[in-house]
């Protein structure tokens, strides 16, 4: 998280190894530009937030493997793929309740 905070707040993973419940390595790293300057010179604190649980229980059941993509937005994760020809699958988008269930 740290990591991903300091130099990778926005980019896409490839080739993403799980082993043990825990990303260990990837293979690839492309960084996407940012235009605002204000954002790239004040980073955010670090927080544990819902999105970084989501991935991180998703790397638990997921035990040991290998995530073709994940992708990162203001240093969080937003979506991942699981293999080269798979769907994307918007995994640690936090779900809404439906209307009148709040």
């Amino acid at each position: 998280m740290s990591l991903v905070r300091k130099e990778y707040p926005y980019c896409t993973m490839y080739g993403i190894h799980v082993a043990g419940g825990a990303i260990v390595s990837c293979e690839n790293v492309q960084v996407s530009l940012v235009f605002d300057d204000q954002a790239a010179a004040a980073p955010a604190p670090e927080q544990f937030d819902r999105k970084w649980q989501l991935l991180e229980a998703f790397c638990t059941r997921m035990g040991s493997g290998r995530l073709a993509e994940l992708k990162f937005g203001d240093a969080k994760p937003m979506a991942a793929r699981t293999d080269e020809g798979a769907r994307r699958f918007m995994r640690f988008k936090e779900k809404e309740p439906a209307p009148g269930q709040r």
